[in-house]
């Protein structure tokens, strides 16, 4: 029998290619690191006069360029190099729509190099949460979720009823640039970002370049659970990857404190990647349950049956799912008129 019968080469290709992932991941955090795609925007694109923009060392250099010629990154005609349209797009620091931000993702590293033990013993090893890494870090992580980039914001604004709303509570600041939005076109409601005072800190600083915004606010807080006292009446509660970072039960707890700070008729919705019942697809929901068991104690991807449950039991009704892309939902449930 041939050897080609036994051996399909395109398999083995998508297996070795998953092995050397790691590879191109270091290529583009440290490329983005030296900002080689800002400064070959701006003029310099020569091995000699970018090793000497990035005070790196030429050889070296040049091998990272090369790479990044191979991934598609770069064009190199002769001695010059040139951002290719992706690179331009989103890798130079003064796009609209830069995604250096991405480079939060090599932090992670230190959790995933412990998913041998974790998985061994079932226990997270991280010990630092993410509030409390550095604020570079933080602001990484919180630009990271650009709306713009991530789904259509229009669509994603249609899709929220802010028809007669006068009150908002974002949970958390990823996604900051549509409460930004939101601010921006409807000036008549107030909006107030709750989320610990190490990312607070970092979100004003993001904001201070912005024109005065005077119906955002902010809340600091140092226990999601138990900052709201029952008192307040928002007519809507945003959240985006909030309820996956906690137990079953921890989230029941969260929802019904939540559905206590809800206007009657008010509206409860999430922005969240959200798992088959088979717990295999999404990709990025898979991933996404894996980051969490190496960076919390209890955290997990939900399932459409699971978050239908929780909502149910804590009050809420009419609970609907809208679809925005392969890898994020809307969740929105109602309070009713009643209370």
């Amino acid at each position: 029998m041939e050897h080609s019968q036994y051996h399909n080469e395109s398999n083995y290709q998508y297996i070795a290619d998953m092995a050397t992932g790691f590879q191109n991941s270091q290529l583009l955090w440290t490329a983005i690191e030296f900002e080689i795609f800002t400064h070959i925007h701006n003029g310099t694109n020569t091995v000699a006069t970018i090793a000497t923009a990035t005070n790196t060392d030429a050889r070296a250099i040049e091998r990272l360029l090369n790479a990044l010629v191979a991934l598609k990154l770069l064009n190199k005609k002769q001695e010059y190099y040139s951002n290719t349209q992706s690179a331009t797009q989103y890798l130079v620091k003064t796009s609209k729509h830069y995604s250096g931000s991405l480079l939060h993702n090599s932090y992670l590293w230190d959790s995933w190099k412990t998913l041998p033990d974790v998985i061994k013993t079932g226990r997270c090893l991280a010990n630092t949460p993410f509030h409390k890494k550095n604020k570079d870090f933080i602001k990484n992580y919180l630009s990271s979720y650009d709306i713009d980039i991530i789904v259509d914001k229009e669509r994603l604004l249609n899709v929220i009823p802010l028809r007669n709303a006068n009150s908002i509570l974002k949970i958390g600041a990823t996604g900051y640039q549509l409460s930004l939005e939101i601010a921006k076109k409807h000036p008549d409601i107030k909006i107030h970002i709750l989320d610990y005072p190490e990312v607070i800190d970092v979100l004003s600083d993001i904001l201070a370049s912005e024109q005065q915004i005077e119906n955002i606010s902010f809340i600091k807080c140092n226990d999601m659970m138990d900052t709201l006292d029952n008192t307040n009446n928002y007519d809507i509660v945003f959240a985006d990857y909030l309820l996956d970072v906690y137990s079953y039960k921890d989230s029941m707890r969260l929802l019904t404190n939540l559905y206590s700070n809800i206007a009657n008729s008010g509206k409860l919705i999430f922005c969240m990647p959200i798992i088959n019942d088979t717990r295999t697809f999404p990709e990025a929901a898979t991933m996404n349950a894996i980051t969490l068991l190496l960076n919390t104690e209890n955290g997990d991807s939900y399932t459409f049956s699971d978050m239908w449950v929780l909502l149910k039991e804590a009050g809420f009704k009419d609970v609907e799912f809208t679809e925005v892309n392969d890898n994020l939902h809307i969740v929105l449930a109602n309070k009713s008129y009643l209370g």
